[in-house]
């Protein structure tokens, strides 16, 4: 039974939603969670680096990257060590939608493997996460990819992202250290992906917030 950490990198507001269903996909799968550690107050990607940190630090053998405002579905562990048992890689991702255009899920995917994805329901190998270089995350250059065959060009441009960036560019240098991480189909498992939609009224009984999933995509991206 492999043992397990989540890392949440959150910069201060977790959904209760994310929470229930981290904790019913860990009691369904073959693992022994170990923690699930947290940022507190950091903005993106100093969040994200926290938590990889002390992910690695507890020991355990598989760390599971799941955003504060993704939904894994029930059998998301299971299925992602199932995955990458079957391909023999040291990770793999379950997507999720990003807005609402006909493709804007979160991966680009050749042959079943990942060239980039992002952080939102990712598990990976502790190990292979120690083979990336460090910092793992950074936005502070814009990138540009081409995919040939197996061939694949990365081109940096010194803009920053306003808004995230940080997850491309880490599972970019993971693709460039060699660590394999395998796609999960969308007919197999999906995320949901939560915004707010309205923030409630404080200091009122009736203030709950309006939370709201983000349409799936009309098609994903070509993950042949």
């Amino acid at each position: 039974m492999d043992t397990l950490v989540a890392a949440t990198p959150s910069r201060g507001l977790v959904h209760s939603r994310t929470v229930e269903a981290v904790l019913a996909a860990v009691q369904a799968a073959p693992v022994r969670l170990v923690g699930w550690v947290f940022s507190h107050d950091l903005p993106i990607p100093a969040c994200h680096e926290q938590v990889c940190g002390l992910a690695v630090a507890t020991g355990a053998e598989c760390v599971w990257l799941v955003e504060e405002d993704v939904v894994p579905p029930v059998d998301a562990l299971g299925v992602m060590l199932q995955v990458m048992r079957e391909s023999d890689a040291d990770g793999a991702f379950i997507d999720y939608p990003i807005g609402s255009g006909p493709t804007c899920n979160c991966a680009q995917v050749v042959n079943g493997t990942v060239i980039w994805c992002g952080t939102g329901c990712l598990l990976l190998r502790r190990e292979a996460l120690e083979r990336i270089p460090r910092p793992w995350f950074d936005n502070r250059n814009e990138v540009e990819v081409k995919v040939r065959g197996d061939q694949v060009t990365v081109r940096e441009f010194p803009v920053a992202y306003t808004y995230g960036g940080q997850d491309i560019g880490f599972t970019l240098r993971a693709h460039a250290a060699g660590v394999k991480i395998a796609y999960v189909p969308p007919e197999v498992a999906f995320c949901q992906h939560l915004k707010v939609g309205a923030w409630g009224k404080p200091m009122s009984n009736y203030g709950s917030h309006q939370i709201v999933a983000l349409p799936y995509p009309e098609r994903w991206h070509d993950a042949s």
